[in-house]
């Protein structure tokens, strides 16, 4: 089960339902905990998304790298939900000046600002365009590994604005940055749910997230396996070899939804552990809709998953060959992301390297079902 920081989940939920000084339209989180600071960021969006009943709001969510490739999109994006035009080569900041006031109904997230920390340019043309939407009055969270003075160090621009809006006052009359400082030893929560529908919501929710970052070419390699494990802990008792609920159906489709990505020029994970969700995701569809017709039962709190590592292709003059390797492995919640990780290593050497021993080597951990995970 998901745990969250309840003091930053709180800090954070009372900042976006606007209980802050008026002219704060930014905040900087200082994360301890890269894995715990994502699952509460993400139970925050899903509240705000939750309670956007009218559809009034809009949210998303990158990383640095990933939001400074797609920078120029996503500005194009929010000019064009006010119906403004721009021509292909106009300035971002520009096309921000262009907007009303008016922003405050829009959301933007952007986590690990430490990974622009060794590109001062990189960092100082983001930033530039963060304080200009902010001063569009958008409401902008800021997620660094780290206080705000050691990750905008290596950027003169961004220190300098990132110190002036810290410590600025509401009579400054300018625009004022909060803080959200996690603890050394944050106070952890599990997610509790109210019902099982709700659970199944927010686990929809949390698919279409990682699709809508897919999208823009980035992949959280270790928050999926979060999300698989907790998804896996929610379906166990209610799937049967004889039926499903129907609540639970658009969330299986979005499990087997992640067959038709792809890989190519991929953020955020080697093409390797892309792969092996990949592969997971598409056995547990495969189980839960009895793709191969084995009346796939999960009530012991087991499944198995059908497995296929692709080999490299050999060129012999005018004749190729080429082969995969089949398995069927047993998994569990306790063991699920020791399992992906297995796979990844087994993809690694088996399709990438061509190396039969690595292969078998991480095969041997697949097909293990005994055993929990670390910490676990």
């Amino acid at each position: 089960m998901s745990v969250i920081d309840r003091a930053m989940y709180e800090h954070l939920k009372n900042w976006c339902d606007r209980k802050r000084p008026e002219n704060q339209f930014m905040m900087y989180v200082n994360s301890r905990d890269r894995a715990i600071t994502g699952s509460t960021i993400r139970k925050l969006m899903f509240e705000m998304d939750s309670e956007d009943v009218h559809g009034d709001g809009y949210i998303a969510f990158y990383s640095a790298e990933n939001f400074y490739r797609n920078m120029r999109d996503y500005y194009l994006h929010i000019a064009g939900l006010y119906f403004h035009e721009h021509g292909k080569y106009e300035p971002i900041e520009s096309i921000i000046k262009r907007y009303p006031p008016t922003c405050d109904w829009i959301t933007l997230i952007v986590e690990d600002i430490e990974a622009l920390s060794e590109h001062p340019e990189k960092m100082r043309e983001m930033m530039k365009s963060l304080f200009a939407f902010a001063a569009k009055r958008a409401n902008i969270i800021l997620i660094g590994n780290g206080d705000y003075d050691t990750v905008f160090a290596g950027c003169e621009y961004a220190i300098r604005k990132m110190t002036a809006g810290i410590n600025a006052k509401a009579e400054d009359n300018t625009l004022m940055i909060g803080r959200c400082d996690q603890e050394a030893a944050p106070e952890i929560e599990s997610v509790v749910f109210e019902s099982p529908t709700k659970q199944c919501d927010e686990l929809d929710f949390y698919w279409d997230t990682v699709y809508a970052r897919l999208k823009k070419g980035y992949f959280d390699y270790g928050y999926f396996k979060t999300l698989y494990r907790d998804t896996l802990e929610y379906l166990i008792p209610r799937v049967s070899s004889e039926h499903v609920y129907r609540y639970d159906l658009w969330l299986i489709e979005n499990i087997g939804a992640m067959r038709r990505e792809k890989n190519e020029d991929i953020e955020g994970c080697k093409p390797w552990e892309f792969d092996a969700a990949q592969i997971f995701a598409k056995g547990l569809y495969e189980a839960i809709v009895n793709r191969n017709g084995d009346n796939d039962d999960f009530s012991e709190g087991i499944i198995y998953l059908e497995v296929e590592i692709k080999q490299p292709e050999e060129n012999f003059d005018s004749i190729r060959i080429s082969g995969s390797i089949c398995i069927t492995i047993p998994v569990s919640v306790d063991i699920v992301c020791r399992k992906i990780d297995a796979l990844a290593e087994a993809v690694l050497f088996g399709t990438y390297k061509g190396d039969t021993l690595g292969t078998f080597r991480a095969l041997n951990i697949l097909d293990e079902d005994d055993g929990e995970e670390p910490g676990s």
